[in-house]
């Protein structure tokens, strides 16, 4: 599967069933991130399922979503890999 087919498959997955059993883990930052929890745990499961296996590979699946998608997930802006 090529990476675009992996994005496809992404939209396809029950992404609300996600965030909500996301939303009851608590978020025990010090700093609450740039990001918000939920979409970016989100994200990266999303990620590892479409066979990312470490942190740059996470980063650039990621990265190859729309800004739009992103944004329906709650981020707005891809998070970066530092």
């Amino acid at each position: 599967m090529n990476p675009r087919q992996k994005v496809l498959f992404l939209e396809q997955l029950d992404i609300e069933s996600l965030k909500l059993r996301l939303e009851a883990i608590p978020d025990f930052r010090k700093h609450v991130g740039r990001y918000p929890l939920v979409p970016l745990l989100a994200l990266i499961i999303a990620a590892v399922l479409a066979g990312a296996s470490d942190v740059m590979a996470i980063y650039r699946w990621i990265s190859a979503l729309s800004t739009e998608f992103l944004k329906s997930l709650g981020c707005r802006q891809a998070p970066s890999h530092t």
